[in-house]
């Protein structure tokens, strides 16, 4: 486990700080990294964030505007499943999940509906009652349940923390990969050492 996150909207403020304070207690992870051209281990304790829906968005580099992080989240976790970032598990993996009797992933998944308001922000809607962009999403989301797809929320904000973890590097465990490190590592030094020498218009 690298990282938690929580909907610390409502009662879930109070779960975010007793997390916070548990994590110490629970196992460190450990990230593979380079030091002076000697592979050695960091440990980190797992990272615990909540995020309060009604906040808003965190900056991102795309065209997308929203109006709160949790349009932003929801959009992100739907775009992640349109470019097959990740597969959807089959039924039988969610029946190992514990989950309530009632619970149904596939209607929580394909139950959002997006628009855009009148300032251009992507407002996304999961369950009735959500603000709305137009007339026209108002109408959609009122024939929607009005149980909050807890499940849908859970596994779009694991996707969202997923994506910010740093990334780590492949231990070397053998003679040959730590050569193959040391050349490729030589080849960067060689190619950083060629632009400085061309720059402005040298020998080339």
């Amino acid at each position: 486990l690298r990282a938690m996150a929580i909907d610390r909207t409502g009662i879930g403020d109070p779960v975010t700080g007793e997390m916070r304070r548990y994590a110490k207690k629970l196992p460190k992870w450990i990230k593979q990294v380079w030091r002076n051209g000697v592979q050695t281990q960091e440990e980190h304790e797992v990272g615990i964030h909540g995020y309060n829906f009604g906040a808003g968005p965190e900056a991102a580099p795309t065209k997308e505007k929203f109006k709160n992080i949790k349009h932003q989240i929801l959009w992100t976790f739907a775009r992640a499943l349109e470019n097959n970032e990740f597969d959807i598990p089959p039924k039988h993996v969610w029946a190992s999940w514990g989950l309530p009797a009632d619970v149904d992933i596939m209607e929580e998944l394909l139950r959002p509906v997006w628009g855009i308001d009148s300032k251009g922000h992507t407002i996304v809607a999961d369950q009735a009652g959500a603000e709305c962009a137009d007339d026209d999403m108002r109408e959609r989301v009122k024939h929607m349940s009005s149980k909050s797809p807890n499940e849908l929320q859970a596994m779009a904000m694991a996707f969202w923390e997923f994506r910010k973890l740093p990334k780590g590097i492949k231990p070397v465990t053998t003679a040959h990969e730590l050569a193959a490190v040391q050349r490729q590592k030589q080849l960067e030094r060689d190619r950083k050492e060629y632009r400085a020498k061309t720059k402005g218009g040298g020998n080339r």
